[in-house]
């Protein structure tokens, strides 16, 4: 009898320890979170963002508020990417790592800037918030994950394992990365166009070369000024790129007023399940994606 009351009492004791909340935004940042944290228990990783609405101008559900108000850490990229995202997140009295704020990003200004935009909905900053499109740069991130990480899963088991988790991680990204600069070599020197301007970490890692944009803003309603960065150059844009969260019509007409082929590149990895493994599957998607669209003239849209 004593031995089952024991018993008893050791499953009442585990059946109370709560799994600890971590709310990531995106897909791509939830991806290394959930790479750091393998094998740790009483994990509650939550992605937040799981539609093709895009994280710039998206406003929150309920649902996702609740998310926000239960965690126990909240990651996003911060108010230079997810605007819509930024005064929700800022009134919840929960520990929130913004990782647009890490000093040794050296993050950059927008290359392209509409200044004839005045959208309050993109007033927040002048900052390009894309930067975990540059492999090299979530290297330079994952060391402040990890430290919050290590606050949030104390212990001799986890933090040598988040820590470990860590290492492996870099690992692999600088090799992707390197791999990338392999496979992209070849079109390095070829011009292209965007749908609005993501791509500009992903550039400077890798060499390619974004010249022409069509919005500056990919939420505000477009304007005649991205025809102009067309039209008025002289070097033509092997291709334009767009994006699935945005519609492409207008894209299409540009295309054929231009003579170029126009591609999708699924930057938010749409079509890659949540998880380790995703942010590498989106990066090396992507890669490909541009590299097909500057060797070749066949449109993928049709």
């Amino acid at each position: 009898m004593n031995q089952l009351i024991r018993l008893i009492t050791l499953f009442s004791l585990l059946a109370i320890v709560e799994a600890a909340s971590v709310v990531v935004t995106i897909k791509p940042i939830h991806s290394l979170v959930s790479f750091l944290l393998q094998g740790v228990p009483n994990v509650d990783l939550t992605l937040l963002c799981q539609g093709v609405a895009s994280p710039h101008g998206e406003q929150l559900k309920p649902s996702q508020i609740h998310h926000l108000i239960k965690a126990d850490l909240v990651i996003w990229v911060g108010a230079s990417y997810e605007t819509g995202m930024a005064e929700p997140i800022r009134k919840i009295d929960r520990p929130i790592l913004a990782l647009d704020q890490i000093p040794s990003l050296h993050l950059k200004p927008r290359r392209f800037q509409d200044e004839g935009c005045s959208c309050s909905h993109h007033s927040a900053s002048s900052i390009d918030g894309h930067f975990w499109l540059s492999p090299d740069r979530m290297i330079e991130c994952l060391g402040v994950i990890k430290e919050h990480l290590f606050r949030l899963f104390p212990g001799a088991e986890n933090q040598p394992l988040i820590q470990q988790n860590t290492v492996l991680l870099q690992q692999k990204l600088m090799a992707l990365s390197q791999s990338l600069q392999t496979l992209l070599a070849p079109v390095r020197s070829k011009p292209y166009g965007v749908y609005h301007d993501f791509l500009q970490y992903f550039d400077e890692t890798f060499g390619t070369s974004c010249q022409f944009w069509v919005t500056a803003h990919p939420d505000a309603p477009l304007t005649s000024s991205g025809f102009r960065s067309f039209e008025t150059l002289s070097n033509r844009p092997v291709c334009l790129f767009t994006e699935p969260q945005f519609p492409d019509h207008i894209l299409k007409k540009i295309a054929d007023k231009l003579a170029i082929p126009l591609y999708p590149i699924d930057y938010l990895g749409q079509s890659v399940p949540p998880g380790p493994e995703a942010y590498g599957q989106m990066i090396q998607s992507i890669a490909e994606q541009i590299k097909t669209g500057l060797e070749t003239g066949k449109s993928f849209l049709k």
